[in-house]
This record gives C-alpha cells, sequence and structure tokens, in this order.
C-alpha cells in the first residue's frame, strides 16, 4: 500500500491541511453563524411569546404590555432576517483585506 492510500485527505495534501467540515447544506462560516444566530432569534421569539401569555393569564397586567411588544419585535426581527437571507441566498460572500482583522 502506498503512503496515499487509505487516508480521507486529498492526494498530494499535507498532513494537518484538511479542508474545513461544512455544515449541513454546504454552509460554512459567516452564513452557518447567520443561521445558528436566526434560529436563536426564533427560540427568543417563542420564549417571549410564552412569557406574554403566561404574564396575561396569570394576571400580571403590567407585565403582559412589557412582554407582548417584546414578542412583536422579536417576531418581525425574525421574519426580516429570514427574508434577507433568502433574498442574499446566492449572493458570494466576498472576502477583502479591508474586512480582515489585524
Amino acid at each position: 500500500m502506498a503512503p496515499d492510500e487509505g487516508h480521507d485527505r486529498a492526494p498530494g495534501a499535507a498532513a494537518g491541511h484538511e479542508r474545513a467540515a461544512e455544515a449541513p447544506g454546504g454552509a460554512t462560516g459567516p452564513r452557518s453563524r447567520e443561521r445558528f444566530l436566526t434560529i436563536v432569534l426564533a427560540l427568543l421569539t417563542v420564549v417571549a411569546a410564552g412569557l406574554f401569555l403566561t404574564a396575561l393569564a396569570g394576571g400580571f397586567a403590567g407585565w403582559a404590555w412589557i412582554a407582548g411588544p417584546v414578542a412583536l419585535v422579536l417576531a418581525v426581527l425574525t421574519l426580516l432576517v429570514m427574508r434577507d437571507a433568502r433574498r442574499r441566498r446566492n449572493d458570494p460572500i466576498v472576502y477583502t483585506p479591508d474586512n480582515e482583522r489585524p
């Protein structure tokens, strides 16, 4: 058996320089972080709606007045983020020297 046979890396690739694993759907880096944060935002929306309903059912009108608009704002933000992600789905992410950190 030759030295490069039986390994999971591309032929000619040096050890330790394997390609980064891709997230489900082929997303890596910024796109996968964006999707993760969208899910977090959606879960926060569900939590805020649950707190609103609990406050409303428990007779805490003041907390219901706080939790209701928060849930509504989070729901609108979630929908806007999802719509923007769908609009930019096929746009490439361009890296330039200006947006790199020192």
